[in-house]
């Protein structure tokens, strides 16, 4: 457990030596002066760590391309890529296509928990991706709270995971789903999206 780690992209190359370890934490410390964070390079090393049951990468500016990396995690049973409270990780769409292929994955957690203009959220075509996880007992897609500030209603739409019905009738497909978070920020701009439709 590397919490609140200094290590960045060259310290995760120095993990990187094959070995039997089974869970790493990462979760990137929060500095106004450095930055500590793994980013997709740091991922591209951490890949080559095959016997990684648990990977925490909280925090840190994992982006789609670190997706394709931890793609190769194929034993990993737990993956926690979430946003802290200055969001970098961002997986977005195409990202979700490239964890599809972790067919291993028991719990997943991509929660946003503040908004930022220049991330990209996991839509509905995320969602069909995430849904051919058939082994996930957990699924966090949720985002947090923030105040909406003067930013229009336009970019806080556009900065946020958005599921719609359409997505969550994709999760059907879940069967082993136990946990199921996909709130959406709770703003003047309202709940959900997903209605009587989707639930």
């Amino acid at each position: 457990d590397i919490t609140a780690h200094r290590i960045g992209d060259d310290g995760a190359r120095r993990l990187s030596n094959p070995c039997s370890l089974k869970s790493l934490s990462l979760v990137a410390v929060i500095n106004k002066t450095v930055d500590h964070s793994i980013g997709d390079e740091g991922v591209r090393f951490i890949s080559q760590l095959t016997n990684l049951l648990r990977l925490d990468l909280r925090k840190n500016k994992i982006g789609r391309d670190g997706a394709a990396y931890l793609s190769k995690l194929q034993s990993l049973e737990e993956l926690r890529v979430d946003n802290g409270d200055r969001p970098k990780n961002c997986i977005g769409d195409e990202g979700a296509k490239h964890l599809r292929d972790l067919s291993s994955l028991k719990v997943l957690s991509l929660r946003k928990k503040h908004f930022d203009l220049s991330k990209e959220p996991i839509t509905d075509a995320g969602i069909k991706h995430i849904s051919s996880l058939t082994g996930l007992t957990s699924l966090n897609l949720g985002n947090g709270y923030f105040s909406a500030g003067k930013k229009s209603t336009r970019a806080l739409m556009n900065s946020e995971n958005q599921i719609t019905y359409q997505g969550a009738v994709s999760l059907n497909s879940l069967e082993k789903l136990q946990h199921l978070d996909i709130s959406r920020i709770q703003t003047y701009l309202g709940g959900n999206q997903i209605a009587d439709a989707g639930a």
